[in-house]
């Protein structure tokens, strides 16, 4: 980039998400151009800019191909979307061939948490791994929040990115074995589906068990252990920066080390991915590889509810 103050240019910047991308940038005195073409025309800002600054897509999922892709015809090479990247992995497959000369980050800003961290090196080799990420989405459901001409965010394309990102962080062998989706009546795979299971296993044994209910108060919480039978539990913040909690406890059940701290996850996410356009070097779970591994897991876990429904 050419200039020592990076320049963001918010795509969806009237959504939540891109009021919490701007809030992260804001911190760090770095300049936001906010654009939403859900709302009115896109702001016709010089060619120049779009060359040099970042552009982070926060616009539904739906038209996140479209958004880069917008961008991209503007000058824009420098990219940070947010997660699902795409509807599919084949959605970002063929994007990502579009997009000859761009850097394209991805947001998985759990994999930035200190929490998550922490947990990881506090264990030995991890065996098995347990996420619930729970959210009420009632309202926003009624309010089509996340949606996209009148249709919702899949269930797993709400909360469970985040936690299938995290699982594949910790072995990115780990491959979908079964998912067990239900609406709000419990009946699998009919009506408005917000309820979710899913079972992965590597070849070496690792299991995780993910589940996501949105009709349920918000928690997220993340358990990790290791051959030894030594559990480390955590309880992410609910929301903005409220504190999060990591508890390590022993195959006996006593303690062994507790932490609890504000966990800017999200602000450290986004900042690297900016300085690491800067820099030219980045983490690999910030690039489009791992994005493409979360999307493929996502698209396998979809099919198998598929095939469960069938």
């Amino acid at each position: 980039m050419n200039t020592t103050t990076p320049r963001i240019i918010i795509l969806g910047a009237g959504g939540f998400a891109g009021k919490m991308h701007a809030e992260v940038y804001a911190r760090r005195g770095w300049t936001v151009y906010g654009v939403d073409p859900q709302v009115k025309p896109t702001v016709p800002l010089p060619p120049i800019l779009w060359a040099d600054a970042v552009v982070d897509v926060c616009t539904p999922t739906a038209i996140h191909v479209e958004s880069v892709l917008e961008a991209y015809r503007r000058g824009a090479r420098r990219f940070i979307v947010e997660k699902p990247q795409a509807n599919s992995f084949d959605e970002w497959s063929r994007l990502m061939e579009q997009l000859p000369g761009a850097t394209v980050y991805g947001v998985h800003n759990y994999l930035w948490s200190e929490a998550f961290t922490r947990a990881q090196d506090a264990l030995g080799t991890i065996v098995a791994i347990e996420s619930a990420f729970d959210k009420d989405r009632s309202m926003d459901d009624r309010r089509a929040r996340g949606g996209h001409h009148g249709r919702l965010a899949p269930v797993l394309h709400v909360e469970a990115p985040h936690q299938f990102a995290m699982a594949l962080a910790v072995d990115s062998s780990l491959e979908v074995t079964d998912t067990i989706v239900e609406d709000d009546h419990g009946v699998s795979a009919a009506g408005l589906r917000r309820f979710a299971s899913v079972d992965l296993q590597s070849p070496s044994g690792v299991r995780a068990t993910l589940t996501t209910n949105l009709r349920a108060p918000r928690r997220r919480t993340l358990s990790l252990t290791d051959d030894r039978g030594y559990r480390a539990e955590v309880a992410f913040a609910r929301a903005g920066l409220e504190p999060a909690t990591m508890t390590v406890s022993a195959p006996d059940g006593s303690i062994v080390s507790t932490w609890a701290g504000v966990d800017d996850a999200l602000g450290r996410n986004l900042g690297d991915a900016v300085r690491s356009f800067e820099l030219g070097t980045s983490s690999a779970f910030l690039g489009a590889a791992f994005a493409t591994l979360v999307l493929r897991s996502l698209d396998a876990a979809e099919d198998r509810a598929l095939q469960g429904a069938a």
